[in-house]
């Protein structure tokens, strides 16, 4: 399926695409994507919105959890796993960083337009409250300053300064916010670094270190081949005590070392090599400067790459259909874009 949507892509041609056709049909879509993600929050969206979006026993998890408490600690996403919906706002918020960086300001209209997504959007990963997710956004975003050339460095400054002095207002807000809709301070996950280096759960530090040498010594009892997809009807791995869904085998929190587990070392090596390429050959299309559209592609694309390395060390997303999906729509459209500017030389 994956090959499908980076073959799909590669028919990607910008040069053929009305932006005010494109504008109306993303706008919408990722204005709704951000309302009915932040809306999880609230009690209306859990009981009428959530059934629609979240697997049966995800939705009766959450649904018993807000019957009890009478809130949920964070934005759960639309996508099945709010860890994968993190990302992929993230993923979102820099490509449209990276838009208003490289592409020319037409009027106020499409400023505003663009700031609406940019602002929703980033209050969507905020309230995932995804450590993860706001580190890969941060450093991918620090990519985008870094690499970007003098003549846009005034665009840039203001994006960043501006998305930065909003999520402080937000933090602001909630902390100073007794209650709203259900929602207060004191209910919500927040960064709370007591948790992350607290002992033992989850999703403190101690916690994911058991998972990644558990899950990596496992993964050396085959380390060339490794163990397979990681299900109840493994039977070799089963047989090996791979199936141990709390401590093992199918949650090591650590994208690398779950590809370890299940593909190997040459596996794993394939997946990096297949990275690195992407990220060389977008490098290639942002230094080209066919047009402003080219900078804007290769990129985007080599900030994504760095955020989700950073997001693969303590979290998982490629067994979640949808992310993986749109990347490989980004890479097949670089690499048509690719294609021309091979054409052209």
């Amino acid at each position: 399926m994956f090959c499908f949507y980076l073959r799909f892509g590669l028919f990607f041609d910008h040069h053929d695409i009305d932006t005010r056709v494109m504008g109306k049909i993303f706008f919408p879509a990722i204005l709704l994507y951000n309302f009915i993600s932040i809306s999880l929050l609230f009690p209306w969206g859990i009981e009428n919105i959530m059934p629609y979006y979240l697997p049966e026993h995800m939705t009766t998890r959450f649904q018993e959890f807000y019957t009890s408490n009478l809130y949920l600690p964070r934005s759960m996403g639309i996508v099945g796993s709010a860890n994968s919906s993190a990302i992929l706002t993230a993923i979102i918020v820099l490509l449209i960083i990276a838009w208003m960086i490289y592409t020319p300001r037409t009027d106020k209209k499409h400023y505003l337009l663009i700031s609406i997504l940019l602002y929703s959007s980033l209050l969507n990963l905020f309230l995932t409250f995804s450590r993860n997710a706001l580190l890969s956004f941060v450093l991918g975003t620090a990519y985008l300053v870094i690499t970007t050339k003098s003549t846009y460095k005034k665009n840039v400054s203001r994006i960043v300064l501006l998305s930065f002095i909003f999520i402080f207002l937000i933090s602001i807000g909630l902390l100073y916010t007794v209650e709203f809709g259900g929602i207060s301070y004191e209910n919500l996950r927040g960064f709370n670094f007591t948790i992350v280096f607290g002992g033992g759960e989850d999703s403190a530090f101690s916690g994911r270190l058991y998972h990644w040498q558990m899950g990596f010594w496992k993964s050396m009892l085959s380390p060339m081949f490794g163990w397979g997809p990681a299900m109840d009807n493994n039977i070799l791995a089963v047989s090996m005590g791979l199936d141990d869904t709390i401590r093992g085998f199918y949650a090591p929190h650590s994208e690398y070392i779950d590809l370890l587990l299940t593909t190997g070392i040459i596996g794993f090596a394939i997946f990096l090599l297949f990275f690195i390429t992407i990220y060389k050959k977008a490098g290639m299309v942002a230094r080209s400067k066919i047009d402003y559209f080219s900078m804007f592609l290769g990129r985007s694309v080599q900030a994504i790459i760095i955020a989700i390395a950073i997001f693969s060390l303590a979290d998982g997303f490629w067994y979640n259909a949808i992310v993986p999906a749109l990347l490989m729509l980004l890479f097949g459209a670089m690499y048509a874009v690719d294609k021309k500017r091979k054409a052209l030389i």
